[in-house]
C-alpha cells in the first residue's frame, strides 16, 4: 500500500488528477462491469510492479551491486572448511593424507548474473529468493572432513568453485614445487685425528737399564750401580758386577744375600764357586759348579762355568759346556779351540783334530790361538 501511495502523489505533483483519469460509473454498470475488469486485474498488478521497478531503480541498482559482494564473499572464504590435500613436508617420509569425497548435490545450480538479474519477466522467481539458495547450496557442498595433519594457513592451496560456473571439486594434484624431498641425515664432519706422541715416563725398569749401561763407561760405577738396583732390585748382571768391585768383606756379605734371595739364579753360584777358588777351596767350588748345571744359564755364564771347570781340570764337565757354546755360537773360533784343548784329554785324537781345524778354519782368532792350534795339529797328526 505505501508503494501504491507513493505512486499517487508523484502523480499529483506531476500535475495529473487521479479522479480525472479514474471514470465515474453507475451502480448498475459498476455490478455490470465487474466480471470484465477481474479478467484484467493481473495486467494491472504488472503494471504497478513495472511502475514501481522504474522508479526504484537509481536505489535497486546499488542494492544489487552490494548484493553481489555480499555473494562472492559467501562463495569465496577466506578459510575454508573443505580440507583440500596439499603436500607439506611434515617429516623426512612424507605421510600420505585421506581426502574425503566431497558429494555434489543433486539440484543444478545456476547462479543468475547481476546483469539479467535487473529484467523482470513474468512468473520469473525474485532476485532476493535465487540469491539465498545459492548460497545454501554452496553451504551444504562445505563439510567437514578428517585432517590426519593440521594445515597451516600460509600453506593451503584450496581449489575454489568459479562463482560463474557449477561448483566443482578438482582432485588434489601434487606439484614439483609441493612434492617434498628427501633429504638425507646431514652429518657433520669429524675432526682429523692427529697422531701425537708424547714421551711417556720411563719406568723404574727402563731407568735401572738405562744406569747399568752408563756403569759399563764408567772408571769406578759402584755409586750407579747401586742407585740402579734400588729402582730394580731384580737386576741381577748390576749386582754380579757390583760384588765384584767390593771389598772382601762386603762383597761376601751381598752375596749371601743374594744366594737366599734368588737361589735360581746361577750366576750367583757360578760367583760364589770363582770366589772358593780365590781361596783355594776346589772342593767348595766344584760343588757350587756342580749346582749350576741344574739350573739355566746364558751363553756368557756358561763360558764361565766352562772356564772355571778348566781350571779345575774337570775335563768332560768342560768339554760338555764348549760344546754346548760351539753349537750355540758356531762362528765363535774361541769356542772350538777350547772344546779341542777339553777333548784331548777324555777322547780320541782324531775330535781334538776336527774341533782345531774348525777353528782355524773361521776367521777372528787371534795370532797367539793361531799358532796354538796349529801346533796341535802338527802334534796331533804326526802322533799317528
Amino acid at each position: 500500500m505505501s508503494i501504491i501511495n507513493d505512486t499517487l502523489k508523484q502523480l499529483e505533483r506531476s500535475g495529473r488528477n487521479p479522479s480525472a483519469i479514474a471514470p465515474t460509473f453507475s451502480a448498475s454498470q459498476v455490478v455490470t462491469a465487474a466480471k470484465p475488469r477481474a479478467k484484467h486485474k493481473w495486467l494491472v498488478v504488472v503494471l504497478l510492479l513495472a511502475i514501481v521497478l522504474w522508479l526504484w531503480w537509481p536505489t535497486l541498482t546499488p542494492l544489487l551491486a552490494n548484493m553481489s559482494a555480499d555473494n562472492n564473499k559467501l562463495l569465496t572464504p577466506s578459510e575454508p572448511d573443505v580440507a583440500i590435500e596439499t603436500s607439506l613436508p611434515v617429516a623426512l617420509e612424507p605421510q600420505a593424507q585421506t581426502i574425503a569425497s566431497v558429494a555434489l548435490p543433486d539440484t543444478q545450480l545456476t547462479p543468475v548474473p547481476v546483469e539479467e538479474a535487473a529484467v523482470i519477466e513474468p512468473n520469473a522467481p525474485d532476485l532476493a529468493e535465487v540469491e539465498s539458495n545459492a548460497v545454501q547450496a554452496v553451504a551444504k557442498t562445505m563439510i567437514e572432513v578428517e585432517q590426519p595433519q593440521p594445515i597451516r594457513r600460509d600453506e593451503a592451496t584450496p581449489v575454489l568453485a568459479n562463482i560463474n560456473q557449477q561448483p566443482t571439486f578438482s582432485a588434489p594434484v601434487k606439484s614439483a614445487e609441493s612434492t617434498p624431498k628427501r633429504v638425507g641425515k646431514v652429518t657433520q664432519p669429524q675432526p682429523v685425528a692427529t697422531l701425537q706422541v708424547q714421551p711417556s715416563p720411563l719406568s723404574p725398569q727402563q731407568l735401572a737399564q738405562q744406569l747399568w749401561q752408563q756403569a759399563q763407561t764408567e772408571t769406578d760405577p759402584r755409586a750407579t750401580l747401586q742407585r740402579a738396583l734400588e729402582l730394580d732390585p731384580e737386576l741381577h748382571q748390576a749386582r754380579v758386577a757390583l760384588i765384584s768391585l767390593m771389598p772382601v768383606d762386603e762383597a761376601e756379605r751381598l752375596l749371601q744375600r743374594a744366594l737366599a734371595q734368588y737361589p735360581r739364579y746361577a750366576g750367583y753360584a757360578i760367583v760364589a764357586a770363582q770366589r772358593a777358588i780365590n781361596r783355594d777351596e776346589h772342593t767348595l767350588a766344584q760343588q757350587w759348579l756342580q749346582f749350576s748345571q741344574s739350573l739355566s744359564v746364558e751363553p756368557v755364564q756358561l763360558a764361565q762355568r766352562a772356564t772355571l771347570l778348566q781350571q779345575l781340570q774337570q775335563h768332560e764337565m768342560a768339554a760338555q759346556d764348549w760344546q754346548q757354546l760351539a753349537q750355540l755360537q758356531p762362528n765363535n773360533p774361541n769356542w772350538w779351540v777350547s772344546l779341542a784343548y777339553n777333548l784331548e784329554f777324555i777322547a780320541s785324537s782324531d775330535q781334538a783334530i776336527n774341533a782345531y781345524q774348525q777353528a782355524l778354519l773361521l776367521p777372528g782368532l787371534d795370532a797367539s790361538a793361531t799358532d796354538y792350534a796349529q801346533q796341535r795339529l802338527q802334534q796331533l797328526r804326526g802322533s799317528k
